[in-house]
């Protein structure tokens, strides 16, 4: 067992290796106002599209507005399912982008939504 664990890790550290992180000038960057497809935007692919078709959100204008928060509560209320805190951040970046931000990868987004989550629990 320890050893497929071993193996599983060491997968994952050549992966990271070979493939490099995008920088900001590598990402996606489609013109907001004629954008049609959710996956044209940058970080979400074809499994967070349907995430968002999930909460209906259909079309890249549809995240203008939103609250990313909010949507990542439905999308387990719909789903049955807790789904994990980081499609929060690419929320945000959806959001973000669709609102005039730069196109930034997702995880720029994680301590926004750490510093969100922690204020709130306080509360």
């Amino acid at each position: 067992m320890k050893l497929f664990r071993y193996m599983i890790l060491l997968s994952i550290v050549v992966a990271s290796a070979i493939v490099p992180c995008p920088s900001a000038n590598q990402m996606k960057n489609p013109n907001r106002q004629t954008v049609i497809e959710l996956t044209d935007l940058p970080n979400i692919g074809k499994a967070m599209a349907r995430d968002l078709h999930t909460v209906n959100i259909l079309h890249p204008q549809d995240l203008i507005g939103k609250n990313a928060y909010y949507l990542h509560n439905e999308l387990c209320r719909v789903t049955g399912k807790q789904h994990d805190p980081c499609v929060i951040d690419v929320f945000l970046a959806g959001i973000d982008f669709m609102e005039g931000g730069d196109p930034v990868p997702w995880w720029k987004f994680t301590a926004e939504r750490k510093k969100h989550l922690s204020r709130n629990h306080k509360e």
